[in-house]
């Protein structure tokens, strides 16, 4: 790997701010480069230029955020939109209205096109005598190596196609590591450009980590119970001024469990925003959500809202999708959710963490840079070694040159080679690489199928054991990778270790504060700017002194008492309306949780609640009912 620094001017933070950035690198063959962070304006200067560009994207939401933007609406070419989709336009229409606008342009050209559909772009310009005008910017590089085990196929093509040109450029701010491109023949060779960005055009990142032992489903619910008590997600002090996360953006990797917490939330299509992967079964499935009354919703595959469009209450992501979606909320908070012991739901913390954390784009959103991880550990996934492991996988690959010579050998029996590559198709349909990493892809030449091994596909698999053995066996790990992928606060740098003592325990949380607060006074805008600490934690320290809190024993109660602040039957009241949805059922045992807790939040500290006493706050407004969860007939309320 030939690795180069490119080290950018001091003072700059975004690209286009010295125009012309993509230009150093014309001329000088294929490369990788490293723009290091999300956000910083390469894209955008590549489609400002002079030079003639197609700007590859993994992700159609990507491409569409570009083209439907105000700086690119009118300037730049899709080459499949989503009215052509819409409308099933053929390829062979598609090209020629791809002739059209080539022949006729005055201008630069700009063509935005999908990994899947740069074959048909590049076969119409190499027949134009095209070809060689374009500079090739593959975006989010990163996803060739992310979604190999899926879309092997594609990607492959993709490859086979693309480094037809001498002009590719490989961009990403999280590319993969350095050891997996050496070990593929498409990057062995090729320059490595780094970009080195100095420390004041770096934006601190806060990342709050958060070991969850529930189900996502139960994790999302409190969240989403603490929002419709409090109606804000986190909050911020700034300068004196209060600020409140009133969005919220949740991304995990599981459709079925987004569904889920839908229906169990009671939310719709008004407050709720999905995006997924635009295939035909996610679409399916998520128009068949109902609500508790058997009535479909009506929910679509979303995407990210335009910059001046309104963003929903509430947004799910899956890992399918975020790549290059864009949002422009003034005031969106974002949770992430990783669960190591499922291959497809565990996130990479060193490449999509800081790919995640590049999602907002607004400057005015104080919450930008913050997130809540969660994720669930694994300490037994140490079960195989990697000399185990690697034996594993020499015998796939083993496997797979096998299999390939096997099918060549047969070259004088086309119909018996039809067969094997057509039971071949049927298995890895059913296995995905189990077994082998054989696949199929159309020779950009002859244009005939050809059996292939997918290094791409045993590489991810390499890395998701590597995930699994490395980032998540034990917290320590967990904050190793977190801090490897994130920038830190040089100006605060004991913030993250106070930040790992917020134990959820308020009164162990109030001491914490008070003592770091009296030894570094200088903390205190900092500390108040941080989401993850709670909002009443800081209002209790502005509103009394720290000998005031010990007094009280840093016990929310005593504080509240102290403070005249007990909270009346009005808000608890207005609370239990908030949170309860109506025509959705309830269990005994969840009406009393629910009550409880807000008996505890607004110091009702020496009672114990009841479901019954739900009479005294939404009197005449449920039914008594018995339904049937998980097999089992519960008594419950169902709300009017």
């Amino acid at each position: 790997m030939n690795k180069i620094e490119i080290y950018v001017p001091e003072g700059l933070h975004y690209l286009g701010e010295q125009p012309g950035f993509f230009k150093q690198f014309d001329g000088k063959g294929n490369c990788i480069v490293d723009k290091v962070i999300t956000g910083c304006g390469a894209t955008t200067d590549a489609l400002d230029d002079d030079v003639h560009t197609i700007l590859v994207g993994a992700r159609k939401a990507l491409l569409n955020c570009k083209a439907e933007s105000n700086r690119f609406r009118g300037k730049v070419y899709m080459f499949k939109t989503e009215e052509d989709i819409t409308k099933k336009v053929d390829v062979p229409a598609l090209k020629q209205r791809l002739q059209e606008y080539v022949s006729n342009a005055t201008v630069t050209m700009k063509i935005l096109v999908t990994y899947d559909s740069f074959k048909y772009v590049a076969e119409q310009l190499m027949h134009d005598g095209t070809f060689h005008r374009f500079r090739i910017v593959v975006d989010e590089a990163q996803t060739l190596f992310g979604d190999a085990a899926f879309k092997a196929k594609v990607e492959l093509e993709f490859l086979n196609w693309v480094l037809r040109s001498n002009h590719v450029i490989f961009l990403s701010a999280t590319p993969y590591i350095e050891s997996y491109l050496d070990m593929l023949g498409y990057f062995q060779n090729l320059p490595y450009y780094h970009l080195v960005w100095p420390k004041s055009s770096l934006q601190p990142t806060n990342i709050h980590h958060v070991p969850y032992t529930k189900t996502v489903i139960n994790t999302v619910k409190g969240i989403i119970g603490r929002f419709r008590r409090d109606s804000f997600f986190e909050s911020k002090l700034l300068n004196g001024n209060l600020y409140l996360a009133t969005e919220a953006v949740f991304f995990l990797n599981n459709l079925s469990d987004i569904i889920k917490i839908i229906q169990k939330n009671g939310l719709t299509p008004d407050d709720t925003n999905v995006i997924c992967g635009d295939q035909p079964e996610n679409a399916s499935e998520l128009a068949s959500i109902k609500d508790s009354f058997g009535k479909k919703l009506g929910f679509k595959v979303g995407k990210a809202p335009k910059d001046g469009e309104p963003h929903k209450t509430f947004t799910f992501v899956t890992k399918a999708a975020f790549e290059g979606t864009d949002f422009y909320s003034t005031c969106a908070y974002t949770y992430i959710f990783s669960d190591v012991s499922i291959n497809s739901m565990a996130y990479d913390i060193s490449l999509d963490l800081r790919q995640i954390l590049g999602r907002q784009r607004r400057e005015d959103n104080v919450f930008r840079y913050d997130a809540t991880f969660y994720y669930r550990q694994d300490p037994t996934l140490r079960a195989m070694s990697f000399p185990e492991f690697n034996n594993y996988i020499q015998g796939k690959l083993a496997v797979s040159d096998a299999w390939i010579q096997d099918y060549e050998s047969k070259a004088q029996f086309p119909l018996l080679q039809e067969n094997f590559m057509s039971d071949k198709i049927q298995a890895q349909k059913s296995f995905n690489y189990a077994k082998d990493y054989v696949t199929f892809i159309e020779d950009p030449h002859t244009h005939k199928a050809t059996p292939v091994r997918n290094d791409l596909a045993w590489c991810n698999e390499l890395r998701a054991w590597e995930i699994q053995q490395t980032q998540y066996v034990n917290t320590y790990q967990v904050l190793r990778a977190i801090g490897q992928a994130t920038i830190p606060d040089n100006d605060y740098p004991l913030t993250d270790d106070f930040v790992q003592m917020l134990t959820g325990d308020f009164k162990t949380s109030m001491r914490n504060y008070c003592d770091i607060l009296s030894a570094h006074p200088e903390y205190k805008g900092k500390l108040e700017s941080l989401p993850q600490i709670p909002l009443s934690i800081k209002q209790y320290y502005n509103n009394l002194s720290p000998d005031d809190l010990r007094k009280c024993k840093y016990e929310e109660g005593r504080i509240k008492r102290y403070l005249n602040m007990d909270t009346t039957e009005d808000q608890i009241r207005d609370a239990v309306h908030s949170w309860f949805v109506s025509g959705k059922r309830y269990t005994l045992c969840e009406v009393k949780e629910a009550l409880q807790g807000y008996f505890d939040y607004y110091g009702k500290i020496d009672s114990k609640a009841s479901a019954s006493d739900l009479k005294d706050y939404m009197p005449g407004e449920y039914e008594e009912i018995t339904f049937t969860v998980d097999g089992k007939r519960v008594k419950g309320y169902r709300i009017l």
